[in-house]
């Protein structure tokens, strides 16, 4: 048995802790409350046709082909756009908007990534269709509506680039 207990490393918690910060405002800009401490009861396994139901991907939604072209098109004229204002705000040592220009360029990958996959116009929250107006407004959405918060990476990096 140990008399004392083990030493922890500073720096390792003070990561886990930056992470849960990190996690904890993705699940606020989503509108998820996330409670500290605070365990949900065990529930029974589902049964083996329920846990089979749950692996299946979602539906696809029906997007035509062209729709897809053109959003795939949006997107990577979107992505080059927020890497040149990636490189300028590094370059100029803006930290905080390089950073956020980072997550921006993430976000995009990520909704050209589900165009390849063929799961695009899903909602990540509902696995509902998301609608095609929503799409063509905002390419890189992950949700059928927007939920209170603060804006998204990519329109932070929009709103920053227009104010100077």
């Amino acid at each position: 048995m140990l008399d004392h207990p083990p030493s922890r490393n500073p720096n390792a918690v003070e990561r886990l802790s930056s992470e849960m910060v990190i996690a904890r405002a993705s699940l606020a800009r989503r509108g998820i409350e996330l409670a500290d401490a605070v365990q949900a009861p065990v529930e029974p396994a589902p049964s083996p046709e329920v846990a089979l139901e749950n692996t299946l991907p979602p539906t696809p939604v029906s997007l035509d082909r062209a729709f897809l072209e053109s959003q795939r098109a949006l997107l990577i004229e979107e992505r080059a756009l927020l890497v040149g204002l990636t490189d300028q705000w590094a370059k100029s040592d803006n930290r905080a908007m390089s950073t956020i220009g980072r997550e921006a360029v993430t976000e995009v990958d990520r909704a050209l990534a589900k165009i390849e996959r063929g799961d695009y116009g899903i909602c990540e929250l509902s696995g509902e269709p998301i609608a095609k107006d929503r799409l063509e407004a905002i390419p890189w959405t992950r949700d059928v509506i927007s939920l209170p918060g603060p804006p998204g990476p990519v329109a932070l990096c929009h709103q920053y680039h227009r104010s100077r």
